[in-house]
């Protein structure tokens, strides 16, 4: 299970993030919305169940992880013909070659987070 690994991540560049704003008592991370390739096969009920227990008693603590997933998209290197390869299969739909360079779905990153 990488999610924890990711979760980690997660509080750590957000941490990072709002270590230069004022924080007072009652401050508190309520949104984080996430943008995750497919390709990075990450459980999203993993991910926000390790995320829920390394960040209690944080500012963190109850924030809603909103994520966006993120279809792999593929570009055939002989025809130019982009497409959708959520199916794993890296073959042009148009020439029928595996010369294909992936586009997107190996995201993983915060888009934003809100404050309260």
């Amino acid at each position: 299970m990488h999610e924890i690994s990711i979760a980690q991540s997660l509080i750590d560049i957000l941490n990072d993030n709002i270590k230069d704003i004022p924080v007072e008592n009652n401050t508190r991370i309520v949104n984080i919305n996430l943008k995750i390739g497919k390709l990075m096969a990450v459980v999203p009920e993993s991910l926000e169940f390790c995320f829920e227990v390394l960040t209690k008693g944080t500012i963190m603590e109850g924030a809603k992880l909103n994520i966006e997933n993120i279809s792999i998209k593929a570009k055939c290197n002989n025809c130019g013909h982009e497409f959708i390869a959520d199916d794993y299969l890296f073959v042009c739909v148009v020439c029928g070659k595996s010369d294909v360079e992936v586009i997107s779905g190996q995201e993983l990153q915060i888009d934003n987070f809100e404050i309260e």
